[in-house]
């Protein structure tokens, strides 16, 4: 296999050559798991798309690194159809979820329990617009639940 191959290789790697001149060694076994990863991916990756949950920072980098795509994360649920929010494609920062999808709004709810409030960008998720389920099938009460009078699903995500 493909892993099996680039273990071999790094680790048969010539000792003297890293003792020689490390960062060239370093260089050159970057560059070939680069082409490992890449040749992996098909070699013709443009764009990873992650969700679900955030990706650590390191995992972030490497990918973006690794695959020479770019990387973008965003939020959704069922209930929206997926997407409710992503990252522009060119944003290389990290620790967020972008901008809401052209088709909802998204709002911040106090959730003064767990010492979260709005007013400190911190709160329960709550999404509105026309990609919102508008109730769960044939169950009120679930709908009463999760939507408001006003029309916002309540995510239960912080």
């Amino acid at each position: 296999s493909s892993q099996q191959h680039l273990s071999t290789t790094v680790l048969s790697a010539n000792e003297s050559d890293a003792n020689t001149d490390p960062v060239a060694h370093q260089k050159a076994l970057n560059a070939l798991l680069i082409q490992q990863v890449q040749k992996s991916l098909g070699g013709r990756v443009k764009l990873i798309w992650t969700g679900a949950a955030p990706l650590s920072l390191t995992v972030l980098q490497f990918l973006r690194h690794a695959s020479g795509a770019h990387v973008i994360e965003g939020y959704g649920q069922t209930e929206c159809s997926g997407l409710s929010t992503c990252q522009l494609l060119r944003d290389p920062s990290v620790g967020h979820i972008g901008v809401p999808a052209h088709c909802n709004m998204i709002k911040l709810v106090d959730v003064p329990d767990m010492q979260y409030f709005a007013k400190d960008n911190a709160g329960e998720i709550c999404i509105k617009g026309p990609n919102v389920l508008k109730g769960y099938y044939r169950d009120e009460e679930k709908t009463r639940e999760v939507i408001d009078r006003e029309g916002w699903l309540h995510t239960g995500d912080i």
